[in-house]
């Protein structure tokens, strides 16, 4: 598919993984695998045993992204995949504990961004922090619309539309 360059919009995108924090074990190794949807850049931290029910990577990394502007003026949606997995058998196998997934063209143009997310597809109720940071390097800033802008947008549009009555009141006996 060919995109029209007035169209891409390119960041620098810093990201860090510090944790995953509440698990229920009290041993094990772990690590983060993380992957840019549609994309070859991926990486994986290193592998840590848990400490307090926690594993600390503090793992930082630096990537170029490119993000597409729609026909609407937002920013197509862009996935930062994250999958949590456990070594079993040994080293000889990896499970995987759960996953999460980052919308960066949410995250594009605003500050830095540092949360903790519930892992997604797990048993668990464990939290992944995370940070994501992103640079602009090319492209008009001005012609984006971001998805929470245009989510607003249709919100107010809908609330104009809609007619507003009011309310029976009812009567006490």
């Amino acid at each position: 598919m060919f995109v029209p360059k007035s169209r891409k919009v390119k960041y620098e995108c810093h990201l860090t993984i510090y944790d995953l924090q509440n698990l229920p074990y009290v041993s094990g190794l772990y690590f983060c695998k993380w992957k840019l949807s549609s994309s070859t850049i991926k990486g994986v931290t290193s592998r840590k045993t848990v400490s307090d029910n926690q594993v600390s990577w503090n793992a930082s990394y630096v990537f170029e992204c490119t993000l597409i502007i729609n026909k609407n003026g937002s920013l197509q949606d862009t996935h930062l995949d994250f999958s949590i997995k456990q070594e079993v058998d040994g080293g000889k196998k990896a499970e995987t504990v759960g996953r999460l997934s980052l919308n960066l063209a949410e995250l594009a143009g605003a500050p830095k961004n540092v949360q903790r997310h519930l892992l997604q597809q797990t048993k668990l109720n464990s939290l992944l922090k995370v940070e994501v940071e992103m640079i602009l390097i090319s492209g008009d800033p001005q012609s984006i619309r971001s998805a929470n802008t245009k989510q607003l947008d249709e919100d107010a549009r809908v609330s104009q539309e809609l007619p507003v009555e009011p309310m029976p009141r009812e009567s006490v006996a």
